[in-house]
């Protein structure tokens, strides 16, 4: 099931320019370079759709329900205008993440992110909630 999600993930980013990887057991990050807050919300709830209407399956071939929760945060580098953006999805999935430039520093952005997660869980499971 994870690796059928990464396949969702590494699908619904741009390839050349966003980074996605695996973080902390069943959670992934994906970091979005000059996508702004806006924009990174738009792709976890286009990803959280994908994985709505995905069929997912064990090994043994059981189709299998699966929702995606997400946390989105920003880093804003408002001295040089820059955007970073983070999703981090938890298997329940968590999504993402971005790397600072020289805004708040990364583990901050990441701690933003998970409380969204948090959030998102707490509401109902299968929702996307940013740290606007």
């Amino acid at each position: 099931m994870l690796q059928e999600f990464a396949r969702i993930l590494n699908t619904s980013i741009r390839q050349e320019i966003d980074i996605p990887c695996r973080y902390d057991g069943k959670k992934f990050i994906a970091m979005l370079p000059n996508t702004n807050i806006d924009g990174a919300y738009v792709l976890a709830e286009r990803i959280r759709g994908r994985c709505d209407r995905y069929a997912f399956s064990t090994r043994l071939g059981i189709p299998l329900k699966l929702t995606v929760s997400i946390g989105v945060a920003q880093n804003v580098n408002i001295a040089h205008n820059e955007f970073d953006d983070n999703l981090e999805f938890d298997h329940s999935f968590d999504i993402l993440k971005k790397t600072p430039a020289m805004g708040i520093s990364k583990e901050e952005l990441i701690q933003r992110a998970e409380v969204m997660l948090e959030a998102a869980k707490q509401a109902g499971h299968n929702q996307v909630m940013a740290w606007w």
